[in-house]
């Protein structure tokens, strides 16, 4: 015998321990990427992790299941692999070796038989060393709307606007990035400097010609696979009509790439329930949360950003 006959479940790579090994399987000699073994992220590209790359919170389709489960769980369910090695130099090289053969051309090769194999797109996509950040950057585009109402002026205006500065900075933290820009649309113009990053200006409006500006936006940004709107505000408005309907005309494909998470001051805040009534059926996610401050905001965006983050499907 040539050593142990079993394959990775995730990734079908040999484990390269003796026939006969008491230990648990493993591929000592690394993990190959997922997407050699024909697995696409959302039907169309190359999953470009290898199983010593992925985090417990990213998310894992397998196909006999037909289920997504979180890396975590996929581990728990095959106890009887170790996928990562303890040495993180290890890990390093594998990922630089498959970084490399991947690019120098067995990528594209692997990416065209499998499209003429299953008769299904397989786009071609280059490996990086941050492959996380590189899907996480490409993949969400997070847009931070703020209400200046009068009653927002003073302590309150400043306690949001540090939300929006706390969430740009959880943004930066995940990417490693030395610079972002946040750039909204509006009536009343705001402008800060916040260290290490451009200049932000938040451009701030009453809910119908906020919701027009985003729908402007994300027609003219068709090429990401989400749009995060996280909007605050501690009162009342009226109830944007127009700017729904113009959702509402939205490509079904589109429109489920958008995701608005909603906080108020309020208890109960009648027209943006109605608003987000309005939107839970067209978009991917419409959500309201009630009774959040301005000065517990900053918690609220930065937990929504780092689970986004985890949301990457692998």
């Amino acid at each position: 015998m040539n050593g142990c006959s079993e394959s990775c479940p995730l990734c079908k790579s040999k484990c390269d321990l003796e026939f006969k090994h008491i230990s648990v399987h493993q591929c000592q000699n690394g993990h190959q990427l997922r997407g050699m073994n024909g697995v696409l992220i959302n039907d169309s590209i190359p999953s470009l992790f290898s199983c010593e790359e992925i985090q417990d919170g990213f998310q894992i389709k397998i196909d006999e299941r037909q289920k997504i489960d979180t890396w975590k769980q996929v581990k728990e369910m095959n106890i009887e692999w170790k996928f990562r090695s303890s040495n993180t130099e290890i890990i390093q090289q594998n990922k630089e070796q498959m970084m490399t053969i991947w690019n120098s051309g067995i990528g594209q090769i692997i990416c065209n038989q499998f499209s003429q194999k299953f008769n299904k797109k397989n786009k071609f996509t280059e490996k990086s060393l941050n492959q996380e950040q590189n899907v996480y950057s490409s993949k969400t585009h997070h847009i931070f709307m703020l209400d200046s109402s009068e009653s927002m002026a003073g302590q309150n205006w400043t306690n949001v606007k540090n939300g929006a500065i706390a969430g740009i900075k959880i943004y930066n933290k995940i990417m490693r990035l030395q610079q972002v820009s946040l750039h909204l649309m509006m009536v009343q113009k705001y402008k800060f400097n916040i260290p290490n990053t451009e200049e932000v200006e938040l451009i701030l409006t009453n809910l119908f010609l906020l919701l027009q500006s985003q729908f402007n936006l994300i027609l003219n940004l068709r090429s990401f696979l989400l749009f995060q709107l996280l909007f605050y505000t501690d009162g009342q408005a009226e109830y944007p009509l127009e700017a729904i309907q113009k959702f509402q005309s939205l490509p079904r494909e589109q429109a489920k790439k958008i995701e608005l998470i909603a906080c108020t001051e309020e208890q109960s805040a009648i027209v943006l329930t109605q608003l987000l009534e309005a939107l839970k059926n067209l978009i991917s996610l419409a959500e309201l949360k009630y009774s959040v401050t301005t000065c517990t905001i900053t918690q609220v965006w930065q937990e929504v950003i780092n689970q986004q983050y985890h949301k990457i499907k692998c």
